[in-house]
Parts: structure tokens; sequence; C-alpha cells
């Protein structure tokens, strides 16, 4: 029954064919051996890249524009800015016209001092001119007076002789009872009003000399006043600030400070040096510590990218902040470290012109650059 035609022949209806040609096996062998091939190419390909060539570990960072050189001016003198000459962000060269200030006051100011000068120089110069003739006037009054001394001694002596004959007269005179006499009494009051007189001109003429002195504090004053003098006209010409060198206005809104009254030393202005910029990165915690100062930075500027010409600057990490940053609001630590870049940049680049203070920036930190078959191995260690 098993074996019966009819089932012989319904076993036969659900047989596949086979295709039976003599190059089949042929042809699997070599698609077998091809792809084989293939990938042991492919394979001595990957392992020939991983054992030399080398790529750059990096590590990802974000942050600001800042000028290299950042330099500030204060105000040289107190006062009313009257004029600017720059606007924010514009580039100046050394000698620029900066800020002018109101010179009117200062220019009054100095006018007073000449004129107190100029009285100064006059009661000197009159008192230089009296001195002499006062020491003539009393070198005259004082001949004159030991003149009449001279003569009142000896009238007194002839009035001795006249009415006390034989009497020595200095005797007489030191033991004289004024008032016993008239005679005796006048030639002696002429003596005594000429010895006065000789007294009284010595006096005046140590007074005469002690004008010297007045006359030395005259010239220290006037000395001084020009001095003074001097040194506000050095102000006033402080009053027009030209550029002390080349550079960029960093500060802003300054239209807004003309006609503000400024002290002399306060802050005035920010300059940047042209041409020479620097990046401020702000690095995780996570990722500080793998960091160095003289990691190679690759540095790309935001504010200035295109699709057709990408901007990547070159640096190296100068500083590494020790301390965490503090989040300006909540007070407290950011998770982020300060990290700042000198950027290598060439003057001929006409991108620096369009920089500005404060562009964003992502920073690439390139921690190591080998072999990619060391950095495989190391990522393995760190993950076992």
């Amino acid at each position: 029954m098993q074996n019966s035609p009819e089932k012989k022949r319904n076993e036969k209806i659900y047989e596949l064919p086979v295709i039976e040609t003599k190059h089949s096996g042929k042809i699997v062998s070599r698609v077998v051996s091809y792809t084989f091939g293939l990938l042991v190419f492919l394979a001595l390909i990957i392992l020939i890249v991983i054992f030399n060539v080398k790529i750059d570990v990096t590590i990802n960072a974000s942050g600001q524009l800042e000028p290299a050189n950042l330099k500030i001016i204060y105000n040289p003198i107190n006062g009313e800015i009257e004029k600017i000459f720059v606007k924010s962000g514009e580039a100046f060269k050394k000698g620029d016209l900066l800020v002018r200030f109101d010179t009117l006051k200062l220019f009054d100011q100095m006018d007073e001092m000449n004129r107190k000068l100029s009285m100064k120089i006059i009661d000197y110069e009159k008192l230089s001119n009296t001195i002499p003739y006062e020491k003539n006037r009393i070198t005259f009054q004082a001949k004159k007076a030991e003149a009449q001394l001279l003569k009142a001694k000896a009238n007194l002596r002839q009035k001795i002789n006249d009415f006390f004959t034989g009497t020595d007269p200095d005797s007489l005179i030191r033991n004289y009872k004024k008032g016993t006499h008239i005679s005796l009494d006048y030639a002696l009051a002429d003596i005594i009003s000429a010895e006065t007189e000789i007294e009284n001109l010595d006096s005046e003429k140590k007074a005469v000399d002690l004008k010297n002195y007045e006359l030395q504090s005259f010239m220290l004053e006037i000395e001084q006043l020009k001095k003074t003098i001097q040194r506000q006209r050095e102000y006033i010409n402080k009053a027009k600030l030209v550029a002390p060198y080349d550079g960029i206005m960093l500060t802003q809104n300054i239209e807004n400070m003309e006609g503000s009254i400024v002290s002399e030393g306060s802050l005035l202005f920010e300059i940047g040096g042209d041409n020479f910029w620097k990046a401020l990165l702000f690095v995780n915690e996570k990722d500080a510590y793998k960091i160095k100062i003289g990691d190679a930075v690759k540095i790309e500027v935001q504010a200035v990218k295109s699709d057709e010409d990408d901007l990547l600057l070159e640096g190296n990490i100068v500083n590494i902040s020790g301390e965490p940053l503090k989040d300006k609001l909540a007070q407290q630590s950011s998770g982020n470290y300060g990290v700042e870049v000198e950027i290598k940049t060439a003057k001929t680049n006409e991108h620096l012109k369009k920089f500005k203070r404060g562009f964003s920036i992502e920073a690439k930190i390139i921690k190591e650059h080998d072999l990619i078959i060391n950095v495989l191995l190391k990522n393995i260690k760190n993950l076992l």
C-alpha cells in the first residue's frame, strides 16, 4: 500500500526542480574568495590607518572674544567733556584726537594767576627800588643827627665854661641834677634830642634791612606763581587727549559722555590693541583637570562664520583659573573654569577688522595628537 504507484506520483508533484550546471560550484567559490579577499584587504587598510594615522583628542568649550592687550585711558583733568572724536568699535591711529575738554574755566583760572603774578612783580619792583632810597635817606639823616649831637655837646661845654669856670665838665655832667640851671638844661636837651634821633635812625636802618627778607618772600611767591601758571598751561594742554598708540575703542556708547563732568584719574576709555585678540573659554569642571597650559586650541568665531569660508583660528592656552567661576546671579560656583587662550593671528587677516569684543566663539582644545591605535587602547584601558 505504501509503495503504490499513486503515492509515488503524488510525491513527484511536490519536488522542486534542480538546475545543475557544470560551472555553478566554481562561481560560488569565486564569490566567497573575492568576498574574503575584500574583507582581508579592508582589514589591512584599517590596520594601516589605526597604526599610522594620528587624530586629535579634543575637549569642546565655548566662550567669547576679547582684546589681547586691553589698556585703560584715565581722565587727564577735572572738567567737562566737550567733544568726543571716535566712536565705539572704531579703530584709530597713534596721535589721533580722541576727546576735547572744555577749557573756559581753566583759562579763567590762568588769567587770575597771571593777574596775581603781575601784582607781585609790581610790589617786588616797588620794594626793591624803595630800599636803596630809604638807606640813603637814613644815612643822610644819621650824619645830620651826629652833627647835631656834636654841636649840642660843644654848646654844653661852652655853658659849663661860662658858668662853672675851673670845673671838670665830665664830672659836672655826671653829677648834674636836671632842672637846677636853665642854660645847662637847654644844652643837655639838645644832646638828648640828637642821641635819640641817632638811635631812631639806627632802628630805621635795621627795619630797612629787614625789608630784604620781604623782598626775598616776594621773589619766592613770584617763582611759585610762575610754576603754577606753567602747570596750568600744561594742564590745559591735556584738555586735548590724543591716542597714545594704535587701537580700537572698546567703551560702549561713548557719544553719550559728551557734556558730562569727570574727575581727574577716573576711568575714561577702554582701548584694545589693534589686531591682537584672545579667547576667554569656559571649561566644565569634568574636563578642566584634563587640560594644561600650552595645549593647542582651534577656535571658530560665530559672528564671521560662513558656509563658503569657515574661519578657524589657532591658539594656545596661556592661563587656567585656579578656582571655578561664580555665577553672577546665584553667587555660587558655576562649575566652569576660566581658560585664557592666546590667538595666533596675522595682521593681514581681513577677518580681524570684523572682530568685536564679546563675539561668541566655539573651541576645541586639543588634549593630545596621537595614533588611532594608542587612543583606542587608552579608551579601552579607561573602560576597564
